[in-house]
């Protein structure tokens, strides 16, 4: 039995500090790149050839863009409620070559089917529910994400982080990562994971969501991770993936955590390079 939800104090991330730290441990070598690199891996398999994709919540958009490199047929939409998130998202769009390829509209969680009116293939939310306030807010996102998806059956992958059984966990799992990468966490990121933690969702809190928004998905947790998803591992092809993208940084780690959300990490074709 977990301990009561502390929602974030703000749904928003606006401090300048909050999202630099937030950009730079979506980076190669930081904390959130296994994720990163998972997700693209195997929403690769599941988004068809010249797909169109939404990241739900995507902040300075590391994900995305490099789901973008990672699969050059793709186009994007992000969404974010933050200038600030959407700022840093526009700049590293364009850093990363990708900017053609992307449109970034700032929207609430649950207005996502009203702001974007075209058929997607995928919509994607990495780690942002937890900043819904309350049940009602997040029954209200995932009610629009389903809203949106069934216009064309597309696929949802929905990852987010697990609130702990103890507040101590919660101030342990970042000093933890500190001690297995041999690297000090930037304060800021520290302090942001371990609210993101307390106001994280239970797994059971989660799928109570989904039923009250009548969206059913195959759920599974591992390592206070959480997934909830819908769709074809064999709609995509890995043979439109550039490899080149990640490179060998992160390969393990990103493996390990397929492998104990039951997925596999098979390697993929070498194409040309990109930037």
């Amino acid at each position: 039995m977990s301990f009561e939800r502390e929602p974030e104090s703000e749904m928003i991330m606006q401090d300048a500090d909050s999202v630099s730290g937030f950009t730079d441990a979506g980076d190669l070598r930081g904390p959130l790149s296994p994720i990163y690199h998972f997700g693209c891996h195997v929403l690769s398999r599941m988004i068809p050839e010249n797909g169109l994709v939404v990241d739900i919540g995507c902040g300075p958009a590391q994900f995305l863009t490099r789901l973008l490199q990672y699969r050059p047929d793709l186009t994007a939409i992000g969404t974010d409620l933050s200038d600030r998130m959407l700022a840093n998202a526009r700049k590293l769009a364009s850093d990363r070559d990708v900017v053609s390829r992307i449109q970034f509209v700032q929207a609430d969680f649950s207005q996502v089917d009203v702001a974007i009116r075209r058929d997607v293939d995928a919509v994607i939310c990495m780690s942002a529910l937890h900043h819904c306030p309350d049940f009602d807010c997040l029954v209200s996102a995932l009610s629009a994400i389903g809203r949106l998806s069934q216009r064309k059956s597309g696929a949802i992958w929905l990852f987010d982080l697990v609130r702990p059984d103890s507040r101590e966990l919660c101030e342990l799992i970042p000093r933890t990562h500190e001690v297995a990468a041999r690297e000090r966490l930037p304060e800021s990121f520290k302090q942001d994971w371990q609210n993101s933690l307390l106001a994280g969702w239970t797994v059971n809190e989660f799928q109570e969501g989904l039923r009250h928004a009548d969206l059913t998905l195959r759920s599974v947790s591992a390592n206070y991770s959480q997934l909830h998803w819908s769709g074809s591992l064999s709609a995509g092809d890995l043979k439109l993936v550039n490899n080149t993208v990640f490179g060998s940084t992160g390969d393990d780690r990103a493996a390990r955590l397929a492998s104990s959300l039951g997925f596999d990490f098979p390697e993929v074709p070498k194409i040309s390079s990109s930037k």
